[in-house]
């Protein structure tokens, strides 16, 4: 056995699962190990990922595993109940069984089965988003981030947290220097800095530059279906990230339908959240939080067209976008 999750994992792929039939499709992530049957997808966090469990969050041990299951399933499922159903308990027999949780070997999430077109990213590619569309997402978007919001956040300064975030961000661009070259990663992150210092006394005003719960939120991780969005998998990898400025959601977001798409779809994401948030950004540091977002996007697609030959195009294409915008502002 190459790892102690690999007898439950072969149960799963061959669907042998205790209600289920059918053999399930299987998506293997750097993280998890995902099972779509029919109509339930069942979620399993690897507990070998080196990778992972050294510069993210150490699973490797059953109890903070277990720990960071609930954690993930509580925030998604708060975003959005009705795709995240419950936690299951499992152990190894013939099949999968289901069993409490005092007597699982693992817990996986389960959730509902979403057709993959319906994902936001999906429909972006395909130039099959309004103005409308993208106004109506930031509006719902605003309005979810409000009602999970609901933890008292540690009182810090975003000055020291965008640093960390930049240092995050250095690290992570620089994981694959065939897709972006260290020099470009050095000068996004290094601009990123010089911003933030040239702007201290706004980045250290707690009032301006409020510290609230965050989530990995952007167009690959939600669902727009009949007008109506949905959040998926945005649970952070890292507990630090699980806190961050009030508007990088909205950033996130509209980044994605900027580079993507065009200025008309980011400019109508921003009004939709801002009208149904209440509170108004500092646009004038839009430079700053566009090329912060950008260098996490181009970085993240350049990684799954690794292994996902479909998501290239998009990959160079962001990367085309943040090349031009950065020499813009810098």
């Amino acid at each position: 056995m190459t790892h102690p999750q690999e007898t439950l994992i072969h149960l799963f792929a061959n669907g042998r699962v205790s209600g289920e039939s059918g053999f399930p499709k299987h998506i293997e992530t750097v993280i998890s190990n995902v099972f779509l049957f029919d109509t339930n997808v069942y979620k399993l966090y690897k507990s070998y990922n080196n990778f992972f469990n050294r510069d993210f969050s150490d699973i490797s041990e059953r109890d903070p595993r277990f720990d960071f299951v609930r954690r993930d399933f509580e925030w998604n499922h708060s975003l959005s109940p009705t795709v995240y159903r419950e936690i299951r308990g499992v152990r190894e027999g013939d099949v999968v069984e289901f069993v409490d949780e005092s007597d699982a070997e693992e817990l996986v999430i389960v959730m509902d089965h979403v057709d993959s077109k319906e994902f936001l990213f999906e429909k972006l590619v395909d130039n099959a988003l309004s103005a409308d569309d993208a106004r109506s997402i930031g509006m719902q978007l605003a309005v979810t981030m409000q009602r999970v919001r609901t933890t008292p956040v540690p009182d810090m300064r975003y000055f020291d947290v965008f640093e960390q975030r930049i240092k995050d961000a250095r690290n992570w661009l620089k994981l694959d220097p065939e897709s972006v070259s260290v020099e470009e990663a050095d000068a996004w992150c290094d601009y990123l800095i010089r911003f933030r210092d040239t702007h201290r006394e706004t980045f250290e005003d707690a009032s301006s530059m409020r510290i609230l719960e965050n989530g990995d939120i952007h167009t690959m991780n939600a669902l727009y279906s009949g007008g109506t969005l949905n959040l998926m998998d945005t649970y952070p990898p890292k507990s630090a990230w699980t806190t961050d400025y009030e508007f990088m959601p909205m950033y996130r977001m509209a980044t994605d339908l900027l580079a993507l798409g065009n200025e008309q779809l980011f400019d109508a994401c921003i009004d939709g959240y801002v009208g149904a948030g209440g509170r108004i950004p500092d646009r004038t540091l839009d430079p700053v939080f566009i090329t912060y977002a950008a260098s996490i996007a181009v970085s993240y697609l350049h990684s799954l067209a690794r292994s996902d030959p479909t998501k290239r195009e998009a990959a160079g294409k962001f990367h085309s976008f943040l090349r031009s915008y950065f020499a813009s502002v810098s």
